[in-house]
């Protein structure tokens, strides 16, 4: 009787240490890493356009006659531009303090209805004494198109203290312009990028400078 209660209690104290092992093991175990895109600090005030408009700026101010500025509670900017032979500018701003030097990510969503003109996403960095330094564009579109992401990344000039960022129109003589989901953030990529050309597959020429 004794001999039976001893090797009871040994395999409940094996069985025991074993559950200990596992649990230990279990707990040691990293958690995976999620495999989507980590999310970029934006430095854009309200990027999500809700649920009101603060602090984009429709400019400029006063808008020219034609032009219709508007915010939705869906989160949308629209400037439209009425049937007009006068070419007409107008944009949603906002500034963003910047380092000079840095590299920045930039992206946008955006659409067109019978769009005379251009829309885009302009860039343009100003120094200490509100002096332009340096102004673009990131992909303008025209005409009829759907929903799309433009992305690009860039360096803000060495005096650079500041950078507006302004989705809009230019150029334009009637149509509409609808904008999404803007972002303007530090760019973590290297400057440097690696180009790798694989002989084994034809998938199209590639283009010199001068092209």
């Amino acid at each position: 009787m004794t001999t039976r209660t001893a090797r009871t209690r040994s395999v409940h104290l094996a069985l025991g240490l074993c559950l200990l092992a596992l649990a230990c093991g279990r707990s040691a175990t990293p958690t995976p890493r999620p495999l989507g895109p980590l999310p970029r600090p934006n430095l854009l005030q309200n990027a999500e356009l809700l649920p009101d408009i603060a602090p984009w700026q429709a400019t400029p101010d006063p808008l020219p006659s034609g032009v219709t500025m508007a915010h939705d509670q869906a989160g949308y900017l629209t400037v439209a531009i009425d049937p007009s032979s006068v070419p007409r500018a107008a944009a949603w701003t906002q500034p963003v303090t910047v380092e000079g030097g840095s590299y920045y990510y930039v992206s946008y969503r955006a659409r067109t209805e019978r769009l005379a003109g251009y829309a885009d996403l302009r860039l343009c960095f100003h120094d200490r004494a509100g002096r332009l330094l340096f102004e673009t564009g990131v992909s303008p579109i025209s005409g009829d198109t759907g929903w799309a992401t433009y992305a690009w990344r860039c360096q803000a000039p060495a005096n650079a203290v500041r950078a507006v960022i302004a989705l809009g129109v230019t150029q334009a003589t009637g149509g509409r312009a609808v904008f999404d989901e803007a972002c303007f953030a530090p760019d973590d990529a290297p400057p440097t990028r690696a180009l790798i050309v694989d002989y084994a597959q034809e998938a199209g020429m590639l283009r010199t400078p001068q092209q």
